[in-house]
């Protein structure tokens, strides 16, 4: 896997991974204790209450910049720890009497880790996270053999905008399964981590109340359109182009228009005889037309024309004067 092929919005820092790597690996640590009953895990919470640290009651939990979640009663809380916004683990029991080697027993732990910048929950996504997730576990050389073995959406706010991941890993020849849930807001993303051993990872009791927990959180905003921004922007450019284009389109329509009107008007006009036509106009008409000073310019040349001369007949008064005085000097 190459995080160079990550987008920036979804690659976290170089120390924010390390944090995480040696998060990871303290929380896949295994114990070689049995837990036999109830009792025993209630006492194991009053022991850590007792040493001051902080046990979730169920009530939800405010992380602020508008990020909230319900841990799991009787979990120990570590707000901001190991790089991670938050760190729920399970509390074990106290080790009583014969220690039963037989059966490895893994704390199961819950975190939220909070990438630096929001991201759109689409098909895209899910590439995206496998590979920020493997590059996280390859840097750990006990951390072996990450799968990715499922992924599906769920309605979060809307429709589809939450993501679930299903990993299988290698951890001290221990088969685990993890359980990742991402889920963004208008300005962050959040990847939370669910990790228990394979064996009991399908166990309804565990399973629902970590999902029921994962499925509280509550963050700021809602997560972004993949190309959002760049939609809007061609959106404005093309609503400009088509403020520029459309008058002259209609300019142009509503002329063409008007010429066909036009045209139909005179062909309904030849079709229904309101129209003259050559053969409808009377002699009477044309001799009407000579009366006009036009016309009149008109007959005469034309009458020229047929007696063989193209010049005024005044003109021949002035010639036969120009020859008459010329003979007087002879």
């Amino acid at each position: 896997m190459n995080l160079d092929s990550v987008p920036n919005w979804l690659r976290p820092t170089k120390a924010k991974i390390a944090t995480s790597l040696l998060a990871l690996s303290g929380l896949m640590g295994f114990a070689s204790i049995a837990i036999s009953g109830e009792e025993e895990t209630q006492a194991a919470t009053a022991a850590a209450t007792s040493q001051g640290d902080e046990i979730s009651n169920g009530s939800v939990l405010d992380l602020g910049d508008g990020l909230s979640i319900a841990p799991i009663a009787g979990w120990k809380i570590e707000r901001k720890s190991m790089g991670m916004s938050l760190v729920m683990k399970e509390v074990l029991p106290a080790q009583t009497g014969e220690v039963d080697y037989s059966k490895p027993v893994f704390a199961r732990n819950l975190t939220v880790m909070t990438l630096p910048e929001a991201m759109p929950i689409d098909d895209a996504s899910v590439e995206e996270m496998k590979t920020v997730i493997s590059k996280m576990f390859a840097r750990d050389t006990s951390l072996k053999d990450v799968t990715f073995t499922d992924h599906k959406f769920f309605d979060y706010k809307g429709k589809n905008d939450g993501l679930i991941l299903f990993s299988q890993l290698t951890v001290n020849n221990y088969q685990m399964m993890q359980m990742q849930v991402v889920v963004s807001g208008s300005n962050k993303s959040y990847l939370m981590t669910y990790s228990d051993i394979a064996s009991n990872f399908s166990n309804p009791a565990s399973y629902d109340a970590a999902w029921k927990s994962m499925a509280s959180i509550q963050v700021s905003g809602l997560a972004p359109k993949r190309f959002e921004k760049e939609m809007m922007i061609g959106g404005a450019f093309v609503a400009a182009l088509l403020a520029i284009i459309v008058p002259f389109l209609f300019i142009r329509w509503y002329n063409a228009r008007r010429i066909r009107k036009f045209a139909d008007e005179l062909q309904y006009d030849w079709d229904t005889g309101a129209m003259k036509s050559d053969n409808d106009y009377e002699l009477s008409d044309f001799g009407a037309l000579d009366q006009t000073r036009p016309a009149h310019k008109m007959s005469k040349a034309k009458k020229a024309e047929k007696s063989g001369f193209d010049f005024d007949v005044s003109a021949l008064s002035n010639i036969s004067a120009i020859s008459t005085r010329h003979s007087r000097f002879a």
